[in-house]
């Protein structure tokens, strides 16, 4: 739920993201996040709003916290920084 909470703070409390903000929390450029939409590889659901494309933040929350799962799962270690 904080995850949700600070990528809200991030859009300015808007419950929604566009792909050139996602492209920023991932570190990548707004178009290669865009041919992930394309390509249907991107592990978050986008739709197109106008000219743009949106997702929900909390489907990033979702998927950014099952990523932080994933790598403590892999590297125990880390699970010291936990919840």
């Amino acid at each position: 739920m904080r995850t949700q909470f600070a990528l809200l703070l991030l859009t300015d409390g808007r419950p929604t993201m566009t792909h050139a903000e996602f492209a920023r929390l991932r570190s990548k450029s707004p178009r290669t996040i865009q041919n992930e939409i394309y390509a249907k590889r991107n592990p978050v659901p986008f739709w197109k709003d106008g000219g743009d494309y949106m997702c929900s933040v909390a489907d990033v929350a979702t998927w950014l916290d099952g990523q932080r799962d994933i790598a403590i799962s892999e590297l125990p270690h880390l699970a010291v920084y936990s919840d």
